[in-house]
């Protein structure tokens, strides 16, 4: 299956959904911050990163658009409890996949993966 990266600062939600996907058969990796993130970005290259909209060291949008400069085909799908219409327009603009609310939904998350996935 899939190397992915979550990229969350909530460490009980980024275990739960590192959990979930594991149970579909991928590796995934979990950052707590954006730095962590980036770093576990350049030296593992994911299929799909999983990223939260606000994050203690940087925005996830400067995030998003980090790593699309670093690859600029990275499938980035963007979390967020915070979501507003402008954020979610500047997600899309930037690159990102797709665009999630939390609280996440499991099957939600992993059929959105999925979907991602095929698609690449």
């Amino acid at each position: 299956m899939a190397t992915l990266l979550v990229i969350e600062d909530e460490d009980v939600l980024g275990k739960h959904i590192r959990r979930a996907l594991q149970k579909r058969g991928h590796q995934v990796l979990l950052a707590t911050t954006a730095g962590e993130g980036e770093r576990m970005f350049a030296a593992e290259a994911p299929q799909l990163v999983l990223l939260d909209l606000r994050l203690p060291d940087a925005s996830g949008l400067e995030v998003l658009a980090r790593l699309r400069a670093r690859q600029p085909d990275a499938c980035v799908i963007m979390m967020t409890a915070y979501a507003t219409v402008e954020d979610a327009v500047e997600a899309i603009k930037l690159g990102a996949r797709d665009y999630l609310q939390k609280p996440l939904h499991m099957d939600d998350l992993r059929h959105t993966v999925a979907r991602a996935l095929e698609e690449r």
